[in-house]
């Protein structure tokens, strides 16, 4: 195959690589914009591999900067840490139930769980289907007492920042990357059954190896 065709995809640039998926050329913009978003990606690509592992290790540094520079010293609020934590492992959990999920939709569900909830009736957008499987998984802790709504508000303004910062046009899913590495090396193999949090605050501030 003539690897310098027009992509496939926007039929302007030349694709210099090949596209399993649509069995044709693919330049490395569209490649690397709808890679597992807009493109249903074989496991056998090459390109799908090597980059992948690539921003996942990248992000995942990242996303352990930005969780220092938004929390201070876990000694000063447990509560409020404890909170950031468990939303952040039903992120991570949601993350591999639902496919093609975007930093935006993580910033939109946690606008969503943020409204929810507020004590002030506020009218807003319908969620998404992330949002509502995670309010569905924390609203119990919240009516049981477990989280306090004024921690858990706190808490999602935390994790919404580290999204805001690790937001990128061009890689729409830089904090889900970073997210999901980061908890895929701390949490033991066993992790899938246990809904517990297994792993303590400082784990979020030692470097990974």
């Amino acid at each position: 195959m003539n690897m310098t065709s027009q992509c496939l995809w926007c039929n302007e640039r030349k694709g210099r690589r090949r596209c399993p998926a649509l069995a044709g050329p693919i330049c490395s913009l569209c490649c690397g914009e709808n890679r597992l978003l807009r493109i249903d990606c074989l496991s056998s690509c090459s390109f799908l591999a090597h980059h992948e592992e690539f921003q996942r290790e990248r992000q995942c540094r990242r996303y352990q900067e930005e969780w220092g520079r938004v929390n201070p010293s876990p000694d000063k609020d447990d509560k409020i840490h404890w909170a950031c934590f468990h939303i952040s492992y039903l992120l991570y959990q949601s993350g591999k139930e639902i496919e093609r999920l975007t930093d935006d939709d993580a910033a939109s569900a946690v606008e969503f769980l943020t409204t929810q909830a507020s004590p002030i009736i506020i009218i807003e957008r319908p969620p998404s289907r992330l949002g509502n499987l995670l309010w569905e998984k924390l609203s119990p802790a919240l009516e049981a007492g477990e989280i306090l709504r004024d921690d858990f508000i706190t808490a999602l303004s935390r994790i919404q920042k580290i999204i805001e910062t690790m937001k990128n046009d061009k890689n729409r899913r830089a904090f889900l990357q970073g997210l999901t590495a980061f908890l895929d090396k701390v949490l033991p193999v066993t992790e899938e059954a246990s809904s517990d949090l297994i792993f303590t605050p400082d784990e979020f501030k030692n470097p990974i190896p």
